[in-house]
């Protein structure tokens, strides 16, 4: 008997911890409810970009490394105290692809919505990634800027990147590589 549920725990553990390991980091449903009702309601015809939306060359390095991370979807402390949302949508228009990223900041009872980058017409399809409070130097030269908050990365694979940032007003931009 001690044995069965020693193996019994054993397996819900095993399944536990894969659950985890497998778990897709674009699930929508890891959003706060205002966030969903928001993104249905403001943002129809709009997709969260996951790496199913990335040309297969991107994909594949996307996969192999940021497989944990979703290109479309960061949440973290990126104005304050509280977390908020950056999402990353995308929408096809014709042969066209429009893209805009959105900012739900965190209020006393809900969210606020912020646009980080305007819709607009893209080549390429950009990622999120999240980045720590640290500082960062322009890439072009100029004065580095000490940031006291999690940053929003953005950037083509394997490419330049801009780093979005709060200001304790608004949200800058600071060019941190090519």
């Amino acid at each position: 008997m001690k044995a069965t549920r020693k193996l019994s725990l054993l397996w819900l553990v095993s399944i536990l911890t894969l659950s985890t390991v497998w778990a897709n980091p674009c699930d929508l449903k890891s959003l706060p409810e205002p966030v969903l009702a928001s993104l249905a309601k403001d943002y129809s015809g709009w997709i969260v970009i996951t790496p199913n939306e990335l040309s297969a060359e991107d994909r594949e390095t996307w996969r192999k490394l940021y497989f944990k991370e979703c290109p479309g979807m960061i949440a973290g402390k990126f104005s304050g105290d509280r977390e908020g949302y950056a999402l990353n949508l995308v929408k096809k228009v014709g042969a066209k692809t429009y893209q805009q990223i959105v900012y739900y900041q965190p209020t006393e009872s809900s969210f606020t919505i912020i646009s980080i980058f305007p819709r607009t017409a893209v080549g390429v399809v950009t990622v999120l990634r999240k980045f720590p409070p640290g500082i960062y130097k322009p890439f072009y030269g100029g004065k580095s800027v000490s940031i006291k908050t999690a940053t929003i990365g953005v950037s083509e694979i394997d490419a330049g990147t801009i780093v979005y940032y709060w200001d304790q007003t608004k949200f800058r931009s600071i060019i941190t590589s090519d």
